[in-house]
C-alpha cells in the first residue's frame, strides 16, 4: 500500500521535546523533516521508504 503523504516539517528542539509523537507519526506512513534555521538537516522517514 502506498501511502501519499505530505511530509512533515519540524524543528530541533521540537524533535527533541516530543520524540515519541514523531516517531508514532512515522510508524503510521508520514515523513518527517527535520529543520535547523529553517533549514533541511534530517529526514526521518518510514522503514522501507525511499533508500536503504
Amino acid at each position: 500500500m502506498i501511502q501519499n503523504m505530505e511530509p512533515v516539517h519540524i524543528s530541533e528542539s521540537d524533535l527533541a521535546r516530543d520524540l515519541r509523537s514523531i516517531l508514532k507519526r512515522v510508524e503510521t506512513g508520514s515523513e518527517v523533516i527535520i529543520e535547523r534555521d529553517a533549514q533541511p538537516v534530517a529526514v526521518i522517514r518510514p522503514r522501507g521508504a525511499g533508500t536503504p
